[in-house]
């Protein structure tokens, strides 16, 4: 190696400002793929949450319609309901991440297909959710709520 000491001519010495640009690159490249990592796993992990509470709504939903006979009109009925009936509230993080469009008319879902359900659906990036077989089962509530006579929507049942 050639030595770089003051006195000596600056082209003797390009090899330092080749390793350090070098070196500098790739922490950049390190840094890079860390924050790519980092990332793909965050999202991931949001979706698989979003994929949780989107079935667990379409199923606290259905279970809803089979004892109410109707399609619920608020997150508080939801809340009510899920409390009456194991004591728990529907999670906060589950009304954050779930949208459900409360004035869906239920005569349109049942013949829809759960491909292009959209009724319930979740905020943000979601694993795929429609082969669970959790839309068919509250497509078949709805169906036998109509049918039976219960109303679709907007009863004023009592509790």
């Amino acid at each position: 190696m050639p030595d770089c000491q003051p006195e000596s001519v600056p082209r003797k010495c390009w090899w330092r400002y080749v390793v350090r640009a070098l070196v500098g690159v790739a922490l950049v490249g390190v840094a890079v793929v860390c924050w790519m990592v980092y990332t793909g796993i965050s999202v991931s992990l949001d979706a698989e949450n979003n994929l949780h509470a989107t079935t667990y709504t379409i199923r606290l939903v259905e279970q809803y319609v089979s004892q109410h006979g109707r399609w619920p009109e608020s997150w508080e009925e939801l809340d009510d309901f899920a409390f009456s009936e194991d004591g728990l509230s529907v999670p906060a993080e589950v009304r954050e991440r779930i949208t459900i469009d409360f004035d869906v008319d239920p005569a349109v879902i049942i013949d829809r297909d759960p491909e292009e359900f959209v009724a319930i659906r979740p905020i943000g990036p979601c694993y795929t959710y429609h082969h669970y077989n959790c839309i068919p089962a509250l497509q078949k509530a709805l169906r036998s709520a109509i049918e039976g006579g219960g109303p679709s929507r907007n009863n004023n049942d009592t509790r």
